[in-house]
């Protein structure tokens, strides 16, 4: 069942057993009633990373952003720390930004030509290799 779509109606193999019929109706709610708990537990837990709030977001348009050490609290230093020592980067600040944040397109004007996109272009496959990568340099990639 699509969200927004309505439940379908289950019947039983026996149309005349409504007994069995009302026991399945309860069961498929019963099911769409879960998934739809399951959803609201998932946004409450953030898996998903929001597109950002504000075109000034961290890292909106590829601008760097920095956090100032010396004015954060001791939890927000050992993060800070903690990303330098596990991955050679602030990775406190990459978590900050946006996985749907925007960037500049520094192709050359020639190659933004409406003319030069290939009408029809062949299927292919990406392969990304990485080790103890932070997982929001991954998902922006």
């Amino acid at each position: 069942v699509l969200e927004g779509e309505p439940p379908k109606e289950v019947k039983a193999p026996n149309a005349e057993n409504t007994g069995e019929e009302d026991k399945l109706k309860v069961k498929e709610k019963d099911r769409i009633q879960q998934k739809e708990e399951d959803d609201k537990a998932d946004e409450a837990q953030h898996f998903a990373i929001l597109p950002p709030k504000s075109p000034n977001g961290p890292g909106e348009m590829g601008k760097p952003y920095k956090v100032d050490k010396e004015k954060v609290d001791n939890d927000t230093k050992a993060k800070i720390e903690k990303g330098w020592q596990k991955n050679a980067y602030n990775e406190y600040v990459s978590d900050l930004i946006s996985v749907h944040r925007s960037l500049p397109d520094l192709r050359d004007e020639w190659c933004k030509a409406p003319d030069r996109m290939l009408p029809k272009l062949p299927q292919t496959s990406i392969i990304i290799c990485f080790h103890n990568e932070g997982w929001s340099v991954l998902l922006r990639s």
